[in-house]
C-alpha cells in the first residue's frame, strides 16, 4: 500500500521533469560533440521510455482514480492529429521505414512519437510545482557557466577534439560548439526559452527568490548575446516586447498602454530601417528586403534555404516526404562565405532551419496544420489564463520563446525535448485553472 500511494502517475512524471532537467541536459557521450546528436538521441528514447512504462504501471495501480476529462483538451486533440499525420507521412514516404528512425537529424517518426507521448504524459499527468522551477534554474545556470569556462578558451571535458578550443569554431573544424548542447544555434534555441523561463519567473517571484531569478536570468540572456546568435537574440528581445502587454504587465491600463507604444515603437523600426541603410549585417538586409531587394545570402544563407525548399512542397503537399528525409530529397548545396577566414562552406542541406517549413516539407500540410492550431490554441489559453496562474505564464513565456527562435531553427532531440515538456508543463498548469477562465 505504502508503495501504490506513492508510485502515482504524478510522481512518476516529476521524475521524469527531473530527469530531463537535470540528466539529459548534462549527457554527452565519449565522443564529445562529434557523436552528440547520436547519444543525446540514444539518452532521449530511452528515458523517453522508461518514462512511458513506468508511467503506465502507475496508471494501472491507479485506474480507478483517474479521471482525464478536466485535463484533456483541443490542444491534445490537434496534437494527436499531429501524430497520426506524422506516422501516415512516414509510412507512405518512399524513404521507408528509413522514416522510422530518420537519417542525419535522427527525427524519425520514433522520436516525433515520444515527444508527443511524453507530452501527453506530462500534460495529463503533471502536478507543476516550485521545485521543478528551481531545478530548472540551476540546471540552466549551471549549464551556462559551463559555457563560461568554454568561453575562456578551456576545454575542462574534452568536447573539443585535443588541442581545440570554442574560438576554433569555423577555423579548425566546422561550427561553432559550446556547452553540453553543442551546435551554438541549438544552444541559442534553448537559451530562447529558458531566458523567457526566468523573464517571467523573475515577474512572478518576491523575496530573496527575486534575486535567485535574477541572478540566473543575466546569466542566460549575457550567454546568450556572448554567442551572437541572432534567433536567440531576437527570441529573448521580441518574446520579452510581445509579452510585456499581453501578460508580463498585470495592471490593464499599463498594458493597454504598453501594448500601443509597442506597435508604435515597430512602426518606427520599420520605418527607420526602411528609410536608412545602415551599415552591414541583418539591419542591411531588412533594408533591402524592404525594398524588394531579395538575396540569397541574406539571414546567413536563410533565404536560399527556404527558396529552395519550397520548391519541394508541392510533389508531396498533403503528407510530404517523409520524417527528416530532406537531406535525402534536396539537390541543391548551401554555401556560406566566412569573411573572417576567407573559407566558402558548402553543404547538403537537411534541415529547412525553420521548424515550421521543416514539418510542411517532411510530414505536410496536414501535419503543420494540426501542429499550428494546436500551438496557436495553447497560446490563446496561455494569454486567457496566464495572469491567473503564476506557473501559466511562467512555462508560457517558454514556449513563447522557442516557437519564436523555431522560425530560424532546427527541430532535433538535443533541445526539442525541452520545448516539449515546457509546453506540456504549461498545459498542465492551465487545466488547473478554473475552467471559467479557459477556453476553449
Amino acid at each position: 500500500m505504502a508503495f501504490k500511494a506513492k508510485w502515482t502517475p504524478a510522481a512518476v512524471t516529476s521524475i521524469y521533469i527531473f530527469v530531463l532537467f537535470g540528466i539529459f541536459l548534462f549527457a554527452v557521450g565519449r565522443g564529445g560533440y562529434t557523436t552528440i546528436t547520436e547519444f543525446k538521441f540514444f539518452c532521449f528514447t530511452l528515458i523517453s521510455a522508461l518514462y512511458l512504462l513506468a508511467l503506465i504501471s502507475a496508471i494501472i495501480l491507479h485506474r480507478h482514480e483517474i479521471d482525464l476529462r478536466s485535463r484533456w483538451s483541443a490542444v491534445h486533440t490537434f496534437l494527436m492529429l499531429f501524430l497520426l499525420f506524422t506516422a501516415v507521412s512516414a509510412v507512405a514516404s518512399p524513404f521507408f521505414p528509413d522514416t522510422l528512425l530518420g537519417f542525419h537529424r535522427k527525427e524519425g517518426l520514433l522520436t516525433v512519437a515520444c515527444y508527443l507521448l511524453c507530452f501527453f504524459g506530462v500534460s495529463l499527468f503533471g502536478e507543476i510545482k516550485t521545485i521543478h522551477l528551481k531545478i530548472f534554474t540551476l540546471c540552466t545556470f549551471a549549464f551556462c557557466v559551463f559555457c563560461s569556462v568554454q568561453f575562456l578558451g578551456l576545454n575542462p571535458l574534452g568536447f573539443y577534439p585535443e588541442g581545440l578550443n570554442y574560438y576554433d569554431g569555423n577555423v579548425a573544424y566546422r561550427y561553432e560548439f559550446v556547452g553540453t548542447i553543442g551546435n551554438v544555434d541549438l544552444v541559442g534555441a534553448y537559451l530562447s526559452l529558458a531566458g523567457l523561463v526566468l523573464v517571467g519567473a523573475f515577474v512572478e517571484a518576491k523575496g530573496k527568490d527575486r534575486c535567485f531569478y535574477l541572478i540566473a536570468l543575466i546569466v542566460v540572456w549575457a550567454t546568450a548575446l556572448y554567442i551572437k546568435v541572432a534567433a536567440a537574440v531576437v527570441a529573448l528581445f521580441g518574446g520579452t516586447l510581445l509579452l510585456l502587454p499581453l501578460v508580463l504587465i498585470k495592471n490593464t491600463k499599463v498594458r493597454k498602454v504598453c501594448a500601443v507604444i509597442l506597435i508604435l515603437l515597430i512602426l518606427f523600426a520599420l520605418l527607420l530601417v526602411y528609410c536608412a541603410d545602415i551599415g552591414e549585417g541583418t539591419l542591411h538586409e531588412g533594408h533591402e528586403l524592404l525594398h524588394g531587394r531579395w538575396d540569397d545570402h541574406f539571414g546567413t544563407g536563410r533565404l536560399f534555404i527556404w527558396r529552395n525548399v519550397m520548391t519541394l512542397v508541392p510533389e508531396r503537399p498533403l503528407f510530404g516526404g517523409g520524417c527528416d528525409t530532406l537531406g535525402q530529397r534536396m539537390t541543391e548545396e548551401f554555401e556560406r562565405y566566412d569573411a573572417e577566414t576567407g573559407v566558402t562552406y558548402r553543404a547538403v542541406i537537411d534541415a529547412a532551419h525553420n521548424e515550421y517549413l521543416n514539418i510542411l516539407v517532411n510530414e505536410g500540410a496536414l501535419a503543420l496544420f494540426a501542429y499550428s492550431m494546436a500551438l496557436l490554441l495553447s497560446f490563446y489559453r496561455f494569454i486567457k489564463t496566464a495572469k491567473r496562474s503564476k506557473t501559466v505564464l511562467i512555462w508560457g513565456c517558454g514556449v513563447a520563446g522557442y516557437a519564436i527562435s523555431a522560425f530560424f531553427g532546427i527541430r532535433v532531440c538535443i533541445t526539442a525535448p525541452f520545448f516539449f515538456l515546457c509546453w506540456a508543463m504549461m498545459t498542465a498548469a492551465v487545466s488547473r485553472v478554473p475552467s471559467s477562465e479557459k477556453s476553449p
